[in-house]
């Protein structure tokens, strides 16, 4: 997902076509949802603000995130009793996370004494997960980290120390030869071999790679993790192939 958002955040890609919503906390600007072979809705961050059934006018990007991460995402579960409504009504009261978890403590809602960091965790990540940059041939974070480190852009700010040898929860930074293999498919994104090695003929390469494409011609839909990068401008009008 974070992969996808970054294309899109800078260019390389005009939209994204996936099954996931969470392309749109990322950040992504154009995203592609329910796609039936030749229509899809498209969702636009820009657009909240005219959704009819919950208001989201002057809301920020980071308001969006913080109540996304309230109601649950992949990182981390939400509370007992909150869901997307929910979650909606308190930022929309509070429009500050830690201001909801502290009125929550405050009204005798039992909050895990870890939640807070792992809302902290799961914010950062949507902001500087680690991603392949195509033009700088390496691993990047999806937005600059500031100079003072992760401590000085958020509520929790001991979320950022790792403890007792926890995996490092914005992503494994792969050296640079090895990410640049992995992104242009010469490289197994797990075991970090050739492909060629693995199956023992470099021909295998195409039907053991993640990416897939779709169209005729110059026109292709990538995927890369769970969406799949779209440029409309190159797709042939008669493309059809999956």
């Amino acid at each position: 997902d974070a992969q996808c958002a970054y294309l899109a955040i800078n260019g390389f890609v005009d939209a994204v076509l996936t099954e996931d919503s969470d392309l749109i906390c990322y950040g992504c600007s154009d995203v592609l949802l329910k796609f039936d072979g030749s229509v899809a809705d498209r969702v636009r961050f820009g657009d909240l603000a005219h959704c009819r059934e919950l208001s989201f006018v002057g809301w920020d990007l980071y308001m969006f995130q913080q109540m996304c991460v309230l109601a649950g995402c992949d990182f981390v579960k939400a509370l007992p009793g909150i869901g997307v409504k929910k979650a909606h009504a308190h930022m929309r009261r509070t429009r500050s996370v830690e201001r909801v978890i502290r009125g929550l403590r405050f009204d005798g809602i039992k909050v895990p004494t870890a939640y807070a960091a792992k809302v902290q965790r799961a914010l950062w990540t949507f902001k500087y997960q680690l991603v392949y940059c195509p033009r700088r041939k390496c691993v990047v974070n999806l937005h600059e980290v500031p100079e003072l480190g992760l401590e000085s852009d958020g509520f929790c700010p001991e979320a950022a120390v790792l403890v007792g040898g926890e995996a490092d929860f914005l992503g494994k930074n792969i050296p640079r030869e090895t990410a640049q293999g992995i992104a242009e498919g010469r490289l197994h994104p797990v075991t970090w071999l050739p492909f060629a090695t693995l199956e023992g003929d470099a021909k295998s390469m195409a039907s053991v790679g993640s990416g897939t494409s779709w169209g005729s011609g110059s026109g292709r839909l990538q995927s890369t993790g769970s969406g799949h990068v779209y440029n409309p401008g190159r797709v042939q009008p008669g493309a059809s192939s999956l």
